[in-house]
């Protein structure tokens, strides 16, 4: 039409009457872009992840446009990619990753993933702390440990469910998983300072230094030969800006085993 600019993308093709008409009148261009747009829109909704409808595929189907799934399929990952704010410079393509875009698939839609697909991410730096894929990927093991001691009630996994938690940027989740059991029940010294640890880290988290320091220093009463308390201890010092006295205790959980990039990652 004369003097129009623009044209919103059709919701809907058209139909196989309106097609004929067009092209008796030999106006196939107007069929082409007719064609283009409605491929664009299903392109577009493949992109944000949503399916097509039974209409839809049959329509692609009918009209031999396999590259719209393929297409769709590339913008879904591009989608997905800014999402879970996995940093490009880090991905192995600049277009398309075929096992990354099935793990992405996977978190979006809740899934756990399994031992092979961690291993992916983590040789391949894309397990980046702070990123939402991480914050996602530590959910959803949390969600999962909740599941298992529910079922199975092994107190083993109450550090578990709070450290996942805490890496989940949940902090008050994680305290409440430390509430699950009563610690003077346990038997186990090295199982108390584990629960101890996370629960002061968590207090940690949320700016509470000097429960965050009960906690490890009691941690440390049931499990001395432990780093993992120092290191806390440590970064409680770091945080308070006393820093001679944090170097003290990361040098003691260094003694105790811990590694100097852990060390650092706390530090940093």
């Amino acid at each position: 039409v004369t003097g129009v600019q623009t044209c919103a993308l059709p919701i809907f093709p058209l139909s196989n009457s309106d097609l004929n008409f067009l092209r008796k009148r030999q106006l196939l261009d107007t069929v082409n872009l007719a064609f283009d747009r409605y491929s664009q829109i299903l392109i577009q909704q493949l992109s944000r992840g949503e399916p097509l409808t039974e209409f839809q595929q049959d329509w692609i189907k009918t009209h031999d446009k396999p590259e719209i799934l393929e297409q769709g399929k590339i913008g879904h990952f591009e989608t997905l990619i800014t999402q879970y704010q996995i940093p490009k410079t880090l991905n192995k393509t600049s277009s398309f990753d075929k096992e990354l875009y099935l793990i992405l698939g996977k978190i979006n839609e809740g899934i756990r993933l399994d031992a092979i697909d961690l291993a992916y991410l983590k040789d391949n730096h894309l397990l980046e702390r702070g990123t939402k894929l991480y914050i996602t990927y530590y959910q959803l093991e949390a969600q999962f440990d909740e599941q298992e001691y529910a079922i199975h009630k092994n107190p083993w996994k109450i550090p578990s469910i709070s450290s996942n938690w805490r890496k989940a940027e949940k902090p008050k989740n994680a305290l409440s998983a430390t509430q699950l059991i009563n610690l003077e029940s346990l038997k186990e010294k090295k199982l108390q300072s584990a629960i101890l640890t996370t629960q002061g880290g968590a207090w940690r988290d949320l700016g509470e230094l000097n429960k965050a320091e009960k906690c490890a220093k009691e941690a440390i009463t049931f499990q001395p030969s432990s780093h993992h308390p120092y290191t806390l201890m440590g970064a409680i010092c770091y945080d308070r800006h006393e820093y001679f006295e944090g170097e003290r205790w990361f040098t003691e959980a260094i003694k105790r085993g811990a590694s100097l990039q852990a060390i650092d990652i706390e530090i940093e």
